[in-house]
């Protein structure tokens, strides 16, 4: 009898912990369309050999042989099928402190470490207790769905968990998105941070998504013509850096970025594959406001792209992730309340979805959510559209034309665009002058004048590009044109002295 009651007070046990957790984990996802899809998660761990993160002695001295490639550890959300017997994930299962492979098992420690201490400082110690047992919507390594879903790529804040967005990723995976991020790690294994602000550090995180993103690339469900990127906060600086140089990219989302500050703004525009140009696809900016030091110049300035910029009300910054979905009331403000701050998140995450339904599925419903400018929901959301303006020509293009129809045609292209845009720049003065000197190395002297005339056209206050333009039709033989031409480059440019030289030569010939 007595072995009976203590096996049905086991099982009771048992059944009113169940019980806690689910409905924690329901207090999560309250209110939260997710997809008719499971959520299956899982860890992709890879090698990249092309940077080292151990030094080559350890800190007592002694020669470190063994590998000393780049650890990644990427996280990937993925759309599942259902099963009714799957056991979701614990939160704590986000946070292995070990692996199978002792490389990646110290990875994994650093980052255990730093991401308990993190939440510690953030929670009280039932909280924490509480969300470690929280179940989440995720069901590790479940059988993917059968078919091709849009990657989405996603950069944490600074050194928050990889999983800091955990209820947003879990919420895409089950509406047909495949999400990957990489934890923000520091540059050595002595250290797992990244220190900021540093544009070396920045440099590190961006190559790791790229890095995440080939190794997602085989994946069986992905559909990798689709791609979007979202960051937050410093992740926010990373996201844009990494749309800039990869155009693959074909949706950008940031969240309350660091950029808005404007000290910051140089670690994006100091980049240097920074250019308004390299950004022509539709952006979600969604942030809040701090009147004295809030920004909006880079949105601004980056006119190339659709911007869709939401002002979310009596939210903090800790709200663009998951934190308000687990510890509302670790905040309080007379603008922002647990309900205002839930209620807030959940906006987020529902504009992000319609964003990228709409500009990587092309979904219909999803046009018409982001596209209408004159809903009102000003108490949580204030919502703008600001339309891109055609971009210039790119380098590429305009060589392409130049050699594969005429030259003419090429300046065709460049003046058409003046005509409709005059304050815009094109290129820049380096580029036509290159290219001209490339058509004389291929004996198209008359092609590389015109060039040299665009460029003159384009920086009428260079020296530089007179210079070019005279030695062009020096080389061509008419001399007459040459010394107009060298004139104008030593009028504008008084110390180059090679122009004075040659001009003296060629006036004394005449």
């Amino acid at each position: 009898m007595r072995k009976t009651q203590l096996i049905f007070r086991t099982v009771l046990m048992l059944l009113i912990i169940a019980a806690s957790s689910l409905a924690h984990a329901q207090s999560l996802f309250d209110n939260f369309e997710f997809g008719a899809r499971g959520v299956g998660f899982k860890f992709i761990y890879k090698t990249d050999y092309t940077r080292t993160w151990k030094a080559t002695e350890d800190i007592n001295g002694y020669s470190q042989s063994e590998n000393r490639g780049r650890p990644i550890r990427v996280s990937v959300w993925y759309p599942a099928k259902n099963s009714a017997n799957a056991a979701r994930m614990f939160y704590k299962d986000y946070m292995p402190a070990s692996a199978k492979d002792i490389f990646f098992a110290e990875l994994n420690g650093l980052l255990a470490k730093r991401d308990i201490n993190n939440l510690r400082a953030n929670l009280s110690a039932e909280d924490f207790d509480k969300l470690m047992q929280t179940r989440t919507r995720a069901v590790q390594n479940a059988a993917p769905m059968v078919g091709k879903f849009p990657l989405v790529v996603y950069s944490a804040g600074l050194n928050n968990s990889a999983q800091d967005n955990f209820v947003l990723c879990e919420y895409l995976a089950s509406h047909g998105f495949v999400v990957v991020t990489v934890p923000q790690t520091g540059a050595t294994s002595l250290d797992a941070n990244l220190k900021f602000p540093s544009a070396a550090d920045l440099e590190t995180q961006t190559l790791d998504l790229q890095f995440a993103v080939g190794a997602t690339h085989d994946l069986p469900d992905l559909d990798k013509q689709l791609v979007g990127a979202i960051g937050y906060s410093v992740g926010g600086m990373a996201a844009m850096n990494f749309a800039m140089r990869n155009t693959d990219i074909d949706a950008l989302v940031t969240l309350d970025p660091t950029f808005l500050v404007a000290n910051y703004i140089k670690f994006v525009n100091g980049s240097p594959f920074y250019a308004p140009a390299n950004l022509c696809i539709p952006w979600l900016l969604m942030h809040r406001v701090e009147p004295q030091i809030t920004t909006l110049t880079l949105s601004d300035e980056l006119k190339y792209s659709r911007r869709y910029r939401v002002e979310m009300t009596g939210m903090f910054h800790q709200d663009f992730s998951s934190f308000p979905m687990f510890a509302p009331q670790s905040i309080t403000a007379s603008t922002r309340t647990p309900e205002t701050a839930k209620r807030g998140y959940q906006t987020i995450c529902r504009y992000i979805l319609n964003f990228l339904n709409a500009f990587l599925k092309k979904d219909k419903s999803g046009f018409e959510f982001i596209n209408d400018s004159s809903r009102k929901d000003e108490s949580i959301a204030k919502f703008e559209v600001l339309p891109a303006i055609e971009p210039p020509t790119t380098e590429e293009k305009f060589t392409k034309i130049l050699y594969s129809e005429s030259v003419a045609k090429a300046i065709k292209l460049y003046r058409d665009y003046k005509t409709k845009n005059a304050q815009e720049q094109i290129f820049g003065e380096s580029f036509l002058n290159q290219l001209g000197y490339r058509l004389i190395s291929e004996n198209r002297l008359n092609d590389a004048i015109e060039i040299f005339k665009l460029n003159v056209e384009a920086y009428p206050a260079s020296g530089n590009v007179y210079d070019s333009l005279a030695e062009a039709y020096l080389k061509s033989g008419n001399k007459e044109l040459a010394i107009k031409f060298y004139e104008k480059a030593v009028e504008l440019a008084p110390g180059n002295k090679a122009a004075i030289e040659l001009l003296k030569k060629l006036k004394a010939n005449q």
